[in-house]
Parts: C-alpha cells; structure tokens; sequence
C-alpha cells in the first residue's frame, strides 16, 4: 500500500477514502505557502463563494473532514491546549473556510467535528462554526444520543473559559442542550423544567408543533424579538392556533402568580423571553395579567431575571403613559444595579410623554448617574416637576400640573392629599392638618430598595418624596408626625 507524503509531514495512504480530498489540501498549502514567501503580512484565505462553486456538496464534506484529520494531526488528538496553536497555518485557514460552509451533515458527519472540538480553544478550533451546524442540524431533525453525550462534553468543557466568545458559545450550547430528549426533567433545576415535561407528555403532531417554537428560540442579549423570529412566531401560531397557544401559556405562566418561590436559570430566561415575545401577539387580559404576574413573584434566585423582565418593559411601554409608569417604576426597582441600556432607554421614553426628562430621572435616582456626572442646579430640578403631565392635559405654564414650584416651596397635588415642600429645610407637610410627611423606610417594597439608596443625600430623598407624593395612593409608605410648626 502506498503512503504519499504531504507538506505538513502528514502520510495519506494510497486507499484512504478521503484521498483526493487530502490531494486538494495539499494544492492549497502549498499554494498559501508560496503567497506567504512573497507577501508574509497578507496571507491567503479560501473564499467561500468559490468553494460552493468549485466543488459539490459530497467534495466539500470530504474536504471537511480530511481538513479535521490534518488539524488533529499538528495538535495531536487529545487537544491538549499546550499543542502549537493552529492559527496563522494554512491547515487552520482551510479548516477555517470549509467549517463555516452551509452544509447538511448527518450525525456520523458531526461526531468527528465535534470530538475534535472537545478542550480546544478558539484559536484553535473553528468552535463557532461547529456550534451552527449542531444548530441547523437540530433545527430539521432529531440528533443521535451519542451526538448529544459529545455537546455535554463540549459545553461541560468550556467551563473554565472567560473570554467573550467563550462564554456566549457556551450559553448557545446550554440552550440547545435543554432540548436533549436523553437528558433527565429536574423540575427543582428551574421554571422551565415544567415545560420540558410536558412537552414529552404530548402526542406526537402536538409535540413537534411545540418543539418548532422552542428551537426558534434565539440566543442573545437582545431583549427585542428580530425579525426573522416575527416571521417564523406568526407560522407557529398558525399551526397550533391562538386560542390553543393562549391556552398552554396561561398553564406555563401559573406558577408566576403562586406562593411559590421560582427559581429561573440562564437557559430558562431565554426560555421565558420568547414565551413573553409571544405574549405581545396574543394579547388579550387574561394573557396581560399572566405576563404581569411577573412582578409578584418570590424569586429563588434574581440572577437572570433581568431578561424577562426588560422584555416585560418592552410590553409594558406600549400602555397608555399613565398606566405604564408605575409598572416601569416597579421592573427598574426590581433589577437594580442589573438594568439594562435597553430598559433606561423604555423608562426614558414613557417619562418624556409624563414631562420628565432624562436629567430629571438620574436627578431623582430613578436612573443611574452618568458616570462621572456633577450635581444638578436644585431650583432648576425643581422647576421641572412643574413640567409633568400625568395623563392630564398640562396647558404650557404648567397650571395643571400635579406640582406648582414658588420661590423656595413646592406644592403637590397628590391622589389623597395636598402637601406643601420647603426647599432649603428639605421638609414637607401635609396641607389639612401641617403634619411632616416622611418616608417609612420599612414599608418600602423590595422593588424600590434599590432605589432608595442608603447613601443618598438628604437633598436626593427629598427630591425623591417629593416624586412619590404624587402618587400618595400607589405608594402609600410614608409616615407622618405633628412638631407644632
């Protein structure tokens, strides 16, 4: 039997069925090679237009898996992270090309991608490119035991690894593992677990329809549904049909308004942003309330509730600006520190059409601070509380305003009462008997904690008082004492 020798030093044997393939790699080393002799800063890449042109799709997977052997053979088959990294070789540059191409690959196809994935790093290793063809795979049919056993290994893997890449190929491959059949429900785990169970439970058509929802999840930071999901949720609706789709959501979401702690996962926040998104296009109040039902739950755990609940914020905001305010109030004092660009830039827009602006919200502590950013004027803070609408038509110079701004006091009309703030004191009294109004600090809801900053000045609370004595029915935490003043 014959053995040809390659530029790499790798022996292919005259038989092996891969030859040709290994023939081609061989006219591409040495082709990169000699570009590389004459322009070392500019090294040559395949293109992936040309490979689709050149070659069919049984050649293009042939040369993908003779490019795997060739990888493993210059980092040795344990990817051991102390082999010579692969990049910058043409070997990596060719696998590189042929792992991003749109291929159909059977399992027995992807099992040699994916051991050959498992404890490299992504400089070494075309992992991304992996990661999407499990996708496309899994997307159109069902995956081998075997083929998931190696994602475990290869999420399981990565766990010691920072970087961003990392860790975002990391959470795409949990999610895909919470659609593993062979993997155990541990209902204790998570929310979702409940959902899993029962979509084993269903009959076979019923299960398949739900299963195209949930592999549609997509896997981002983004709190807004892409389009492409728009387009593929108004089919899955179709299929199932709204009422039938009302119906199983409203069963997913009981636990939410249950005495129950909930504990939520990574996975399960995707999980749940989706069924939210959902909830936007089959909206009516029994579908409203369950999503709403959100802001009352006991959270086991609060690491990733930012997620769902910046989506709820998304919902929320399309409300009249009256009845969304309280709720955004309410989400932004729930997440805290954990609130993200994209729920400021909600709270933003709705406070504008109350007549607050963004100064206005960080002035009062609603928003965080500017990083950096210097105290406000305090009288020109103040006069802007006369800006607000609350959902009543403000004529320009404020007279129906809920806030009227003379000299050093501040008057509000509150839901229940009428108060009247002395500015230099930082001291407000009720109008119909004089008393001091105050915040009862331990009647303030959890929701607001965060809000309330310990280490805010006693201008910042004021300022804050005099915010929430405007809706003195909502927040009904303040207390009150007589001082004969």
């Amino acid at each position: 039997m014959e053995r040809l020798p390659c530029p790499d030093g790798f022996l292919v044997n005259s038989d092996d069925p891969h030859r040709h393939a290994h023939e081609q790699i061989n006219l591409w080393m040495v082709e990169m090679e000699e570009v590389a002799s004459k322009r070392p800063n500019h090294p040559l890449w395949l293109d992936i237009k040309d490979l689709k042109k050149q070659f069919t799709s049984s050649q293009q997977r042939d040369l993908l898996q003779a490019a795997i052997i060739r990888a493993q053979y210059l980092t040795g088959d344990r990817g051991d992270f102390s082999a010579p990294s692969l990049h910058g070789r043409p070997i990596y540059r060719i696998l590189f090309a042929l792992a991003r191409l749109p291929l159909t690959l059977s399992d027995d196809q992807l099992l040699p991608l994916l051991k050959a994935s498992i404890g490299r790093g992504q400089c070494a290793w075309p992992r991304e490119a992996v990661c999407d063809h499990i996708e496309e795979e899994f997307q159109h049919r069902a995956l081998k035991a075997e083929t998931w056993r190696l994602i475990h290994e290869l999420h399981d893997g990565m766990s010691g690894e920072n970087s961003i890449e990392a860790q975002t190929l990391r959470r795409r491959l949990a999610v895909l593992l919470w659609h593993d059949p062979y993997n155990p429900v541990e209902l204790k785990n998570c929310w979702s677990e409940t959902i899993r169970r029962d979509l084993r439970a269903m009959p076979g058509r019923q299960r398949a329809q739900w299963h195209s929802v949930f592999a549609a999840i997509p896997v981002s930071d983004s709190t807004e549904p892409p389009g492409k999901w728009k387009k593929a949720a108004d089919s899955h609706i179709a299929a199932i049909g709204a009422e039938q789709f009302r119906q199983q959501l409203l069963e997913w979401f009981a636990p939410f308004h249950g005495g129950e702690p909930v504990r939520l996962t990574m996975v399960g926040s995707h999980v749940l942003k989706a069924l939210l998104w959902y909830c936007r296009l089959l909206r009516d109040p029994k579908i409203d309330a369950a999503a709403l039902s959100l802001l009352n739950v006991k959270w086991r755990n609060k690491d990733f509730i930012f997620r769902p609940l910046t989506v709820l914020a998304g919902s929320v905001s399309t409300l009249l600006p009256e009845d969304a305010w309280p709720i955004l109030l309410r989400i932004l004092g729930a997440l805290g520190s954990k609130s993200s660009a994209r729920l400021e830039k909600v709270v933003i827009q709705v406070a504008a059409q109350q007549g607050l602006t963004e100064d206005d919200l960080r002035s009062f502590g609603i928003l965080k601070p500017r990083h950096g950013a210097q105290p406000q004027d305090v009288y020109r803070i103040l006069r802007t509380l006369a800006k607000m609408n609350w959902g009543s038509a403000a004529v320009s110079n404020g007279t129906n305003s809920k806030f009227q701004y003379d000299g050093d006091y501040v008057e509000i009309q509150g839901q229940r009462d009428r108060y009247r703030a002395h500015v230099p004191s930082c001291t407000v009294r009720r109008v119909r008997d004089n008393a001091i109004v105050e915040l009862d600090l331990d009647r303030v809801p959890d929701y607001w904690r965060s809000i309330l900053d310990p280490d805010q000045t006693e201008f910042q609370r004021f300022e804050l008082l005099l915010f929430l004595l405007a809706m003195d029915e909502q927040f009904d935490f303040f207390a009150t004492r007589a001082d004969g003043g």
